[in-house]
């Protein structure tokens, strides 16, 4: 009988309480009844189970326990907080909240048993919104017609509202407006899936030659417990062609640079800094430090489209632009991509660095190199954006804004730049000559060996846990799943195969099923090796 949790060692198994048979005069515990309760924005019905061993729950989800017994004696924790218990009827109850982290939840009497479940949140998704029409960017001769929009959204709980958004960025130079709007509201109560709508009138927006009209779809859930989740789709950009584009240049049809979309979504994260920092003083500190960082990683993926169009220019296709720790490329001491950001100069050497192959360089058709190539106000856009994602990683979004500024101002130079698409121009072909004509000498030297796998200690904790609980459940099967369910607990996060298997197990044994096959099945999920049968037969000499 599982009177009490052994706290020691490794605080997973549950023994015997002290004296080893129940006080005089006691009463069992008898069975716990659990009413799960879930929030309103869940949609889902009331649960009402008897003695579970796994509760998984919304955050914010009602939980009410019961039991038959006086409630004096009775005391109920999550993890190390107590619970009230008082009387209800001829039993007794207790109720809280659950949170968004996991718990274990403890119900025991004096003399008289303990129960033990394990609490599990379930995650509530932000929508997913796919951006169906327009489907690409485009460049239009006029500023009139009207497109048509079109989005799927997706929840996996409800959706709350759905709208199309847009900006509208006006002026050249210095001197920019922007307008912005929405179109195609979701009808309430449009479920878990919706097909939004809506048509863009370019008549109605007064557009100019060079203006940009950004647009996307951004959905919320009806999560009002931590906050609604809010998904977006993929921005699409409408630009207005200028009377100076046409020239006498024969020039290929394409869409808009990648320049503009960065110098667009650049503007749109200044608005959004600025309207942070507007606001920061009337909200708390954390909501500020929330915000800042949310915008911080838009800036670091913006930074990355620019390291893309940078390096794509050395034929690279934007693979060596720029790597981030633990994505699993090396970087040496001396890397200067991992040093911090980089002024024009260092990324210059690092470019001509790249196009020396085995100590010469690849030849070229004319004299120019990548590195003149490269454009400079993109450099001085890269650095000033990595500055900027640092402070809005700190929570200060009031220190980003004048370098997302800098950022700015140096994309609109790189779009001011004059460009000139030559008609029969053949496309440049790099060639390594040395390795073509096979001259040099074959070091021959092996390739380095793939380091073996380190050894996972924790795992040998965990193993020797599931072997204490084996032990009890020979000698008290409500103990020994009590441990159970506590290493479940455990290796939730880290093993969740192990996790599965071993509430298969857990189970098993609380419906007095033979449990040999879950135990076996949970035991190789927590070891995790490989596992070699010989099935060959043993070798018996030459004849």
């Amino acid at each position: 009988m599982p009177a009490a949790l052994d706290r020691a060692g490794d605080g997973s198994r549950a023994v015997p309480g002290a004296g080893g048979a129940r006080a005089a005069g006691a009463t069992a515990l008898g069975a716990v009844t659990l009413t799960l309760r879930p929030p309103r924005y869940a949609g889902r019905a009331v649960e009402r189970l008897v003695d579970p061993a796994l509760v998984r729950a919304y955050p914010g989800s009602r939980v009410m326990l019961e039991g038959a017994g006086p409630a004096d004696g009775t005391r109920a924790r999550v993890d190390d907080a107590s619970v009230a218990v008082r009387e209800a009827g001829i039993g007794w109850r207790s109720e809280f909240v659950t949170g968004a982290a996991r718990a274990l939840v403890r119900v025991e009497r004096d003399g008289g048993g303990a129960r033990l479940l394990a609490l599990e949140p379930l995650v509530d998704s932000a929508p997913m919104v796919t951006l169906r029409s327009p489907a690409r960017d485009t460049v239009l001769r006029q500023p009139n017609g009207t497109i048509a929009l079109a989005a799927d959204v997706r929840d996996d709980l409800g959706l709350a509202s759905a709208v199309f958004e847009y900006i509208v960025s006006s002026g050249a130079g210095e001197r920019f407006t922007f307008t912005s709007g929405t179109l195609g509201a979701l009808r309430p109560g449009s479920g878990r899936e919706a097909a939004l709508r809506a048509s863009l009138s370019l008549d109605g927006l007064t557009l100019a030659p060079g203006d940009v009209v950004h647009l996307r779809a951004v959905a919320r859930d009806q999560n009002d417990v931590s906050g609604p989740g809010v998904g977006s789709s993929e921005s699409r950009t409408i630009r207005i062609a200028r009377a100076d584009e046409y020239d006498s240049v024969a020039v290929d049809q394409a869409p808009p640079p990648e320049v503009d979309k960065s110098l667009l979504s650049q503007r749109m994260l200044i608005n959004l800094t600025e309207a942070l920092v507007k606001r920061s003083r009337a909200v708390a500190r954390t909501e500020v430090t929330a915000e800042s960082r949310r915008i911080g990683r838009d800036q670091g993926r913006l930074r990355k489209q620019v390291s893309d169009i940078i390096f794509s220019r050395l034929g690279d296709g934007g693979e060596g632009g720029e790597h981030f720790h633990g994505d699993g490329h090396a970087h040496a001491e001396s890397d200067e991509l991992a040093a911090g950001p980089l002024t024009p100069e260092a990324l210059l050497r690092a470019a001509e660095k790249a196009t020396v192959i085995s100590g010469s360089p690849t030849d070229f058709e004319h004299d120019e190199t990548p590195v003149v190539a490269i454009n400079r106000p993109m450099l001085e856009a890269y650095n000033a954006m990595w500055d900027a994602g640092r402070a809005l990683d700190g929570g200060e979004p009031a220190r980003a804004l004048p370098p997302m500024y800098i950022a700015l101002a140096a994309i609109q130079r790189a779009r001011a730049a004059e460009r000139l698409y030559l008609r029969g121009a053949p496309p440049r072909v790099v060639v390594d000559l040395a390795r073509v004509r096979l001259q040099g000498k074959e070091p021959g030297s092996p390739g380095a060996r793939s380091p073996r796998q380190p050894i996972d200690l924790a795992r040998a904790g965990v193993l020797a846990r599931f072997g204490a609980a084996l032990d009890e459940l020979t000698r008290d099967p409500a103990a020994g799943v009590d441990s159970l369910i506590v290493l479940r607990l455990a290796v939730a996060e880290r093993l969740p195969a192990a996790a599965a298997a071993l509430e298969g197990a857990i189970a098993a044994v609380r419906a007095s099923r033979n449990a040999t096959d879950a135990l076996r099945r949970a035991r190789r999920a927590l070891d995790d090796g490989l596992v070699a049968t010989d099935t060959l037969p043993a070798w018996g000499g030459a004849r």
